[in-house]
């Protein structure tokens, strides 16, 4: 293979690996489960998480440190799944939290 040939091959190849994977189709956009740290206080959660450009809050608790948030656009738009997949990430390693990952549907089989 001609060595331009090689080099458009690895170009491409780099530009799909740089992209957001896609959130499953089961994701509810717009909602994450968070885990928190022992002790941790629910009310403090929000500012935890706090990133420019969202807004967060507690929407429910399954324990005392599990915790289904609602996170939207600053100026109260939702976000698409794969917009939600894409925070994942950056809250997960904020102080306090222990994990984050996308709200589920779970379909009996």
């Amino acid at each position: 293979m001609p060595p331009m040939r090689w080099l458009a091959l690895a170009l491409l190849m780099s530009v799909g690996c740089a992209t957001t994977p896609k959130a499953p189709a089961d994701t509810v956009a717009g909602q994450l489960v968070v885990g928190t740290e022992a002790g941790a206080a629910l009310d403090t959660l929000p500012q935890a998480l706090a990133l420019e450009g969202y807004t967060f809050a507690v929407v429910s608790s399954a324990s005392e440190s599990t915790h289904l948030v609602e996170v939207k656009r600053a100026d109260g738009t939702a976000l698409s799944a794969d917009e939600t997949q894409a925070l994942v990430s950056k809250l997960s390693a904020r102080k306090g939290v222990r994990y984050v990952e996308l709200n589920r549907l779970r379909q009996p089989k």
